[in-house]
Parts: structure tokens; C-alpha cells; sequence
């Protein structure tokens, strides 16, 4: 009797020890978040480890400038899609469970206001992955950089609806400690009220599948290299269950390049995508056959004019909804003018309002969005 009760002694002990200690996960899990809450100029909570960081003149301008920046995106720009996603696209809310993005950058933003409910999304360009900069590492002068550059970086994504890749490499160069698109993608999951629960770099192995590295292989953040290095986000909102994931590949994505890196196509084919949405993706899909293909295996295709061509969307396949306008691309692509698609854009009495300007024709005020659903 005795030798039972010890043992049951034993075993509750045992139990209350491990429940009392924190899972290396969790510190991990808090560190990330903390840190997301940091670059968004959100103030920390009262059990954050980085807390004192709120007191710090440099984060403090950093938070006032960045809340005004935001509310006035928020009233101008995310507003207004939010509420065109809730009454056109409630059928992507409700559908869509796996996203592509291809020519993406850092755009959390987007994709997740038109797919509010995706549980993975898979994102790639030519932007560097970079690095979780660590909080207690950076000088106050250090800190101000990268908290001017993380804004200059979202400059064109608010005005245009858009990252401008070479503006955003020269932010980027600014700062050190901003070398790639990780922290302003925790900055806009924080801003959307997620929690980031873990980040790691990641890549692929010769099947296709995610890994956290190749042994004897060096990771030096170089889209057209032959390792393909990418980044993996888990987050979170705090009232729901929905566990999510978001991967971001800084890769070539050429048909030259990946013939010497087949694993990636590997990868995509094996994601049985619902969705892929395109847009300012400069026209790259009327020569970038691999990824074009892949797209179209989509059940569903969200896109501005510079996406697919119209050509590969036959009525027999595919129902399609249009907004906006479409009479030309910007001068810069004028060799891309699809003559079909202005001539949809004027017959198609079924063209509806576009509430807020998004893509490369948004310089002129005659931007567009088009979904095309799988028959």
C-alpha cells in the first residue's frame, strides 16, 4: 500500500513540475510576437520580456508616426477593400484554404484582407528573405534607421497598392537590420491582430518538401542562386483556433531557373492550391510558363490585368467577374496591351465598381480586378 502511494506520489509531482515549467516553444512564441508588436509600434503586454522597450524616445516617435500612417491607410485604403472582399468576394472567404501569391513581396496585407480565412499561403519574389532583427541588439541610432526604413517601405503599397521592388531595395539598403521582407510581414500580421507564433528559415530538399536546412549547403539569401531560401511564419488570431502558415521563397522563378532547381515546382504541385492571386505582377506570367501552369490549376484566380493573359481563360473552363476599368497598361508595359480584354471591359454589361485604386493602372485611375472560378 505504501509502495502504491509513493509511486501515485511520485507521478503527481512529477506532473505539477512539468506544468509548471514553460515549453521552449512558448518563449520562443512570445519572443516572435514581442517582436512583431515592436516593429508595428504596438505597445508590448505587461508579461512582455521587452516591455522596457516602450519607454524608448526612438519607438515611442516610431509609434506615433506609424499609428498615424496607418490610420490613414486604414480609412483610405483597408477600409474600403475590406468591405468590397465582405460583398464581392465572400465566396474566396468562404472557399479558400491555400493560397499561392507569386511576385508577392512582403504583401501580407492584401492577401489577407481578399483571403481572410486561407490557412497557408505561399508567397515568393525576388526580395531577400533577410532576419528577425533581435530588439536588444540595436543602438537607438540603429533603431531609428530601421523603424524610417520599414516606412519608406510601405510608402507604395498605400499610395499605388503596391510594393516597388527597386524602391523597397533601396529602403532596405538604408538599414542594416532591415535586409530582407520578414519583419515588415510580422509588422503587418501584428497590425492585423495576429500573434506570431514561431519563425524559422526554411528551404526545400530535392522531393520538394520543407525543410530547416541542407547540410554542407550555405543560405546566402540569393534569389538566383540554386538555394532556394525561404522563411516560415506560423501565427495566430488569439480568438480563433485556426492555426496558420505562411511561406516566403526569395527565388528565381524563371523557366530557365527552375529547370536547375525542379524541387520548387515539386513543392507548389504538391500544395493543391484553391486560389493564386497576382497582382503589379509585372506581366512575368506571359513568359514565366511553369508558373503559369501552376496558377491555372487554381480553382479560383484573383488578379489585375497584369497577372494571366486573358487568352488562357476560355468561357468553356472558367465564369469570370470583372471591376474597374481597362483600356491599356501603364507605358512602361505598353507591349502587353491585351486588344480581347478592352474588348470585354467595354461590352460586358456585367462589369461592376472598383472602390479604392490597386495596381499599376491605379496611376491613372483605372485600375482593375478580375476573378476568374473554375467551371
Amino acid at each position: 500500500m505504501k509502495k502504491h502511494f509513493f509511486v501515485s506520489l511520485l507521478i503527481l509531482s512529477t506532473l505539477q513540475i512539468l506544468a509548471q515549467t514553460p515549453h521552449v516553444d512558448s518563449v520562443k512564441n512570445m519572443k516572435f510576437n514581442e517582436f512583431a508588436r515592436f516593429y508595428a509600434g504596438i505597445g508590448q503586454d505587461s508579461a512582455s520580456s521587452i516591455q522596457y522597450i516602450d519607454t524608448n524616445k526612438i519607438w515611442i516617435r516610431h509609434h506615433e508616426k506609424f499609428t498615424q500612417f496607418w490610420d490613414s491607410a486604414t480609412t483610405t485604403r483597408i477600409n474600403p477593400m475590406t468591405e468590397f472582399a465582405h460583398s464581392e468576394l465572400q465566396i474566396l472567404a468562404d472557399s479558400v484554404h491555400s493560397l499561392l501569391y507569386p511576385f508577392s513581396g512582403p504583401d501580407f496585407l492584401h492577401a489577407n484582407i481578399f483571403f481572410p480565412n486561407t490557412q497557408k499561403i505561399v508567397m515568393f519574389g525576388l526580395e531577400r528573405v533577410g532576419n528577425v532583427p533581435e530588439v536588444a541588439d540595436l543602438t537607438d541610432k540603429q533603431m531609428g534607421t530601421f523603424f524610417k526604413a520599414m516606412r519608406r517601405s510601405l510608402d507604395s503599397i498605400f499610395i499605388w497598392g503596391y510594393f516597388m521592388t527597386n524602391d523597397m531595395s533601396k529602403d532596405f539598403a538604408r538599414s542594416l537590420e532591415l535586409k530582407g521582407v520578414v519583419p515588415v510581414i510580422m509588422m503587418s500580421m501584428a497590425k492585423a491582430d495576429f500573434e506570431v507564433h514561431n519563425v524559422k528559415k526554411i528551404t526545400l530538399n530535392n522531393k520538394g518538401e520543407v525543410v530547416d536546412f541542407l547540410p554542407g549547403r550555405k543560405d546566402s539569401d540569393d534569389p538566383n542562386d540554386t538555394y532556394i531560401s525561404g522563411i516560415e511564419i506560423k501565427y495566430q488570431k488569439p480568438s480563433d483556433s485556426l492555426a496558420r502558415t505562411l511561406y516566403y521563397f526569395s527565388h528565381n522563378v524563371s523557366d530557365e531557373n527552375l529547370q536547375k532547381t525542379p524541387e520548387f515546382l515539386k513543392f507548389l504541385t504538391n500544395q493543391n492550391f484553391d486560389a493564386t492571386y497576382l497582382k503589379a505582377a509585372s506581366y512575368l506570367c506571359g513568359y514565366l510558363n511553369s508558373i503559369r501552369k501552376e496558377a491555372l490549376k487554381s480553382k479560383y484566380i484573383l488578379q489585375d490585368d497584369s497577372g494571366i493573359e486573358i487568352k488562357y481563360f476560355d468561357d468553356k473552363t472558367w465564369n469570370r467577374q470583372l471591376w474597374g476599368t481597362y483600356t491599356r497598361p501603364i507605358r512602361q508595359f505598353k507591349y502587353t496591351k491585351q486588344a480581347k480584354l478592352v474588348e470585354i471591359y467595354k461590352n460586358d454589361t456585367n462589369v461592376r465598381a472598383l472602390p479604392f485604386k490597386i495596381g499599376y493602372c491605379s496611376r491613372f485611375s483605372m485600375g482593375n480586378l478580375m476573378l476568374f472560378t473554375r467551371k
